[in-house]
């Protein structure tokens, strides 16, 4: 299953254009299944694709220790990877105090906008994320019930651009064909607890 799985991450890549040769790709990740199992598929890819990876871990601050132990999570894992990752820590409840959000959409913007930020630091061109099929679903719904009409069918597209606060970078779902299911059976089968 695991070997199956990358294969169609990887046709799926491939059919959108999603990475290109020599690209450098910052992967968003947060420690639960979905972004762990997409850095360790393009983990695995990197070498026979040619392009290199990034960690980047946004430390939204919202659960105490357990965020803490997130970021320690994904430092150990940079380095039992040899690869190299990016931190920052982000005080949301500030930030939706100043821009008069929601929790959802702050945690969101600032979130993208530190992908953009570690995609320069790193030299990369790409961020990738971790949404799911089952994150299209609960997409195309939400905008059903907003009566966004034909527009909301569409839901996520496999890449888009983010423009953030230090520039614009690609964002890519290469698991928008993959199952949360799946996602975690990946993980069992290949020893990474999420």
């Amino acid at each position: 299953m695991a070997n199956s799985l990358r294969d169609r991450v990887k046709k799926y890549i491939v059919n959108n254009r999603l990475i290109d040769n020599g690209e450098g790709v910052v992967v968003g990740i947060s420690g639960g299944a979905d972004s762990l199992c997409l850095a360790h598929i393009l983990l695995e890819l990197r070498e026979s694709m040619g392009f290199e990876i990034c960690l980047a871990h946004l430390n939204h601050s919202l659960r105490g220790e357990e965020s803490e132990d997130d970021m320690d999570f994904i430092s150990r894992l940079s380095r039992e990877w040899d690869v190299t990752a990016i931190f920052e820590t982000a005080d949301v409840y500030g930030y939706i105090f100043k821009k008069g959000l929601n929790l959802e959409e702050a945690s969101r913007v600032l979130r993208y906008n530190f992908f953009v930020k570690a995609a320069f630091q790193f030299n990369a061109s790409r961020v990738a994320v971790g949404h799911t099929a089952d994150d299209q679903v609960e997409t195309v719904l939400m905008h059903l019930l907003r009566g966004s009409g034909m527009k909301g069918m569409r839901g996520m597209s496999p890449s888009l651009e983010w423009v953030g606060e230090s520039g614009t970078v690609k964002v890519i779902r290469p698991l928008l064909e993959v199952w949360h299911r799946e996602t975690e059976e990946y993980c069992r089968l290949n020893a990474l607890e999420p």
